[in-house]
């Protein structure tokens, strides 16, 4: 096998593509053994551009003419993101294989610069890596002598200090956990670095497109929340103070008096919600649902702005506000409740009809849409099991929109016996797009939904989502807000 440059022999190219290098001779040959079968040659000679070939190595095969091409020019300058040259960036060329060949890489000198003169003709990817920055993968570059400026990020680095809020002291022993902010939410991860050495934490966040925030928890004190981090900053000093707070103990009991294990309690605040479904809690915040030992307790580390308190078993279900909580520090479940009914359409009974089950209220656990939806039978017949007793509203899901419903009471132990329909006010009448348009109506349905015309709910402008959404929760469970919730059911 020979290598050439315009029909002369090129010496000292180096060839890989077995288990080590070879060099070619004076006269451009070079022999590479291994085993018969599909091989990828890498081809690299200073002032050549890298060439790659794909063989099939057999020992009948004839002698393999490789010819150079002449090598383009790649100029390169990587700098952080402001501005300063970054020395030691290792910049190699990916194959197809996501490999790197050991020729096709270098390093930034002391301007951050990188000139090859070997470069493959045509656009290339290429991957740029240094200790303490973002590497960046899979970048197109094209050899074209012009100088091409890359910016390279480092990774947030957050550090700070954890104290006590009356002494001052460094809190031995804590947890942070990092999150992002999505949509008025705080969305956590699942894991959390451990304390550092005298209430020092030292952390480096992965780039997202939420902005950051940390949580710091540690055992009776209640949780902070720092402020949102950028990507940008690079490198941000967040402390924390933290404050003691009640720590929240009681008991679980079955509706015949007896504990009850493994039962799931969870704890519903101002600003997170928890979900109920057939089998438990859903909570968005982190220590906020707990599972009961054998004797029924359960703990929870202090959490601010507890609303309600709410249990789960098989067997029934409980639900307190704090106040009611604390005279006892009981949670006395009750059977669970149920609901049977029929859904007429006028006097017909309605087939296949979405019937969904909601709450009235925002503190309270929030029915989870799959597990309290179930759809009429062929006689418009229908049941939800697993119901808490309270008040709740009923009705119909039209287009995904919560139509004909109507307020029931459900009590404990109890079947609540329900016919949805034939009441109400028969309505004719036409539907028209407001821009004039004509209206398909072979291939999809245009539904109109009735409403009563209420004065709009004032909705004070505050400082975020986080804001807002704390502050309508708070209407909806306040009886001014409950009362509306079932009055806006057309």
């Amino acid at each position: 096998m020979t290598t050439l440059d315009k029909g002369q022999p090129v010496e000292g190219a180096e060839v890989s593509g077995g288990d080590y290098p070879v060099w070619t001779t004076a006269d451009g040959r070079f022999n590479l053994p291994g085993p018969a079968g599909p091989l990828t040659l890498s081809v690299f000679a200073r002032g050549f551009a890298l060439q790659r070939r794909q063989l099939l190595a057999s020992n009948e095969m004839s002698e393999a003419r490789i010819i150079l091409e002449p090598g383009h020019k790649l100029r390169v300058r990587v700098e952080d993101a402001k501005g300063r040259p970054i020395p030691g960036a290792r910049i190699a060329l990916e194959s197809r294989q996501d490999e790197y060949t050991s020729r096709g890489q270098w390093k930034t000198d002391a301007a951050g610069k990188v000139l090859w003169d070997s470069a493959p003709a045509g656009e290339s990817r290429y991957r740029i890596s240094r200790r303490g920055f973002e590497t960046i993968a899979s970048l197109s570059l094209f050899p074209d002598g012009r100088e091409k400026v890359i910016v390279m990020r480092r990774p947030l680095q957050v550090s700070g200090r954890v104290v006590d809020g009356q002494t001052g002291k460094p809190v031995e022993v804590f947890q942070v956990i990092t999150g992002g902010v999505h949509l008025g939410h705080y969305d956590w991860s699942a894991g959390g670095l451990t304390n550092g050495p005298a209430g020092t934490f030292q952390l480096i966040l992965p780039r997202q497109e939420l902005p950051h925030v940390l949580q710091v928890e540690a055992e009776g004190y209640f949780p902070e929340i720092s402020r949102e981090l950028h990507d940008s900053e690079e490198e941000a000093v967040v402390n924390f103070t933290l404050n003691q707070g009640e720590i929240l103990k009681g008991t679980v009991r079955l509706p015949d008096g007896q504990p009850a294990a493994r039962a799931l309690v969870s704890l519903c605040t101002e600003d997170k919600i928890t979900g109920l479904t057939g089998s438990g809690f859903v909570s968005a915040g982190r220590g906020m649902m707990v599972e009961t030992d054998d004797q029924g307790a359960f703990v929870f580390q202090p959490q601010r702005g507890v609303k309600v308190l709410a249990a789960w078993h098989p067997q029934g279900y409980a639900e307190a506000n704090l106040d009611e909580f604390k005279q006892s520090n009981l949670l006395q479940l009750q059977p669970w409740a149920r609901i049977v009914g029929t859904w007429y359409a006028g006097k017909i009974p309605a087939t296949n009809q979405l019937v969904q089950l909601i709450r009235n209220g925002s503190y309270c656990p929030q029915f989870m849409a799959n597990d309290f939806t179930v759809l009429s039978d062929g006689r418009g017949g229908f049941k939800i099991d697993h119901v808490p007793p309270g008040r709740h509203l009923l009705g119909r899901v039209i287009a995904s929109q919560f139509s004909h419903g109507r307020a029931i009471t459900v009590k404990s132990g109890e079947t609540a016996e329900v016919i949805l329909g034939k009441t109400g006010r028969t309505v004719t009448g036409s539907v028209v797009a407001a821009d004039g348009r004509e209206l398909d109506w072979e291939t999809s349905g245009h539904p109109a939904l009735l409403h009563l015309r209420l004065p709009p709910v004032i909705v004070p402008k505050l400082t975020n989502d986080l804001a807002t959404n704390s502050w309508l929760r708070a209407y909806w469970d306040s009886a001014e807000g409950r009362a509306r919730q079932v009055t806006l059911v057309p």
